[in-house]
């Protein structure tokens, strides 16, 4: 598997005296990376509400961002969170690890670690465009863009889809917009057949190579209470796909360090067909280690876990599910040329279109059986050729001329009523023309 970025590409360090200048210089950054992608303390609030902050604050900083960015200013020495922030951006100088630093000052204050040797920018007359412009400069700097670098999929065990779509604009809109936000966990809800699938598929494919991708789906292992099923084989093979060694041999540890890795690393994990690990009556998650993977990335998550189930996932209460309705009147109205395949799409535009270009006989009678529905002769010796109630099309003169000779044709005879032979032939697997022919003694050979 590709080695995938840090969670965060840009961490901003700095005193809260200065804070309405730093978010207006992170929210220009977040529009360019996404707020996920930048460590900005307000939009983390949940995840720092936690005990010993003062340890796992500075592991973002210092394991889990790209590029470090210190406002320095008189009040920066004086503040003790600040102390920590700094305190590992000099071990990564320890470490010569010097490129994911940035200085940036906001006065003359001298900074206790900081020296006449080491560069940094004075952006007290800059505006905060100028100033994030700067920032993203340096980060193009230390390392390709995202879109530069092509990551790694793994979709084998998804369920293969059609690509077609019909609609689902704004379910796709809510997709994208939970993928650059920084939603940790989505739910699509829907009962079997309405097209939750269908929607993933669509979405996920428009990302592959952004960040690292895992799917798996898990409706082959039934759909009953009484199924037995577990995350045991899910958990084995992503352990080894995402190169990650559990403590312990067991569901719960695998799960734990995974929890570990994806909240590092951001990644797309896609959980299709939850529902045979579902209860069908309350929607809690029968598999104890999946439930605590799913709770726990849905409070913290450096990507996004997508997941689809015919049952509402209980045990996320916080999580809204997205529940996919049935089709707009607009959407369900589509021209069924547009979902059809090619061969589909003949209608009884190409049946009048075949009589003209062909000679009475067997290319004849092809044409006639053209279309998704291969009806009889003998469907189309009784209806009525004028008139025809629930036509697809509104009717033309010349083609209404045209179907009335072809059925008159084949009451006379000319053509077989019955032609059994109309079916895939064992030899060439295609359509067996030899029904076109007159049989011997019928009407038509007579007539010859």
């Amino acid at each position: 598997m590709s080695t995938s970025s840090r969670r965060f590409r840009v961490a901003l360090s700095f005193p809260g005296e200065h804070r309405a200048r730093v978010k207006a210089i992170a929210e220009l950054l977040g529009k360019q990376l996404g707020e996920r992608h930048v460590l900005y303390d307000q939009w983390h609030q949940a995840e720092f509400a936690r005990p010993n902050l003062d340890i796992y604050l500075p592991r973002l900083y210092h394991d889990a961002s790209d590029l470090i960015v210190f406002f320095f200013c008189a009040a920066y020495s004086q503040k003790e969170w600040c102390g920590l922030e700094w305190r590992a951006g000099r071990d990564l100088l320890k470490g010569k690890q010097d490129d994911r630093l940035m200085f940036l000052k906001l006065d003359k204050a001298d900074i206790e670690g900081l020296y006449s040797i080491d560069g940094y920018i004075r952006i007290e007359e800059l505006t905060a465009q100028d100033v994030a412009t700067l920032i993203l400069q340096r980060l193009d700097m230390l390392t390709p863009a995202p879109s530069d670098t092509q990551y790694e999929a793994y979709t084998n065990k998804l369920p293969a889809t059609d690509s077609t779509l019909i609609g689902r604009a704004a379910e796709l809109k809510t997709l994208e917009d939970a993928w650059k936000n920084g939603t940790n966990l989505v739910q699509v809800i829907a009962p079997g057949g309405t097209g939750k699938t269908a929607l993933m598929t669509k979405w996920y494919k428009c990302h592959v190579g952004e960040a690292p991708i895992y799917g798996w789906s898990f409706y082959k292992q039934g759909t009953g209470d009484n199924a037995n099923v577990s995350s045991d084989e899910f958990l084995n093979h992503a352990i080894g796909w995402f190169q990650v060694q559990p403590k312990a041999n067991t569901a719960e540890a695998k799960a734990e360090v995974l929890v570990h890795y994806l909240r590092q690393h951001q990644t797309l994990l896609i959980l299709d067909g939850l529902e045979p690990l579902q209860n069908q009556t309350t929607g809690e998650c029968n598999d104890y280690a999946l439930k605590d993977l799913l709770r726990e990335l849905s409070v913290q998550n450096a990507g996004l876990v997508l997941c689809t189930s015919r049952v509402t996932l209980a045990d996320l209460p916080d999580v809204p599910p997205l529940e996919l309705d049935n089709l707009t009147e607009a959407d369900g109205a589509l021209p069924a040329r547009e979902v059809r395949s090619p061969r589909q799409r003949r209608g009884p535009a190409s049946v009048v279109e075949g009589l003209r270009q062909s000679r009475p006989g067997a290319h004849s009678t092809r044409y006639l059986h053209a279309g998704p529905r291969r009806r009889p002769l003998s469907a189309l010796r009784n209806r009525r050729p004028a008139g025809v109630r629930h036509q697809t099309r509104p009717p033309s003169p010349a083609g209404d001329a045209e179907l009335r000779a072809a059925l008159r044709g084949q009451a006379r005879g000319r053509y077989p009523a019955r032609p059994r032979l109309l079916r895939p032939s064992r030899r060439t697997g295609g359509a067996d023309t030899r029904s076109a022919r007159p049989a011997a003694g019928s009407r038509a050979g007579e007539a010859a």
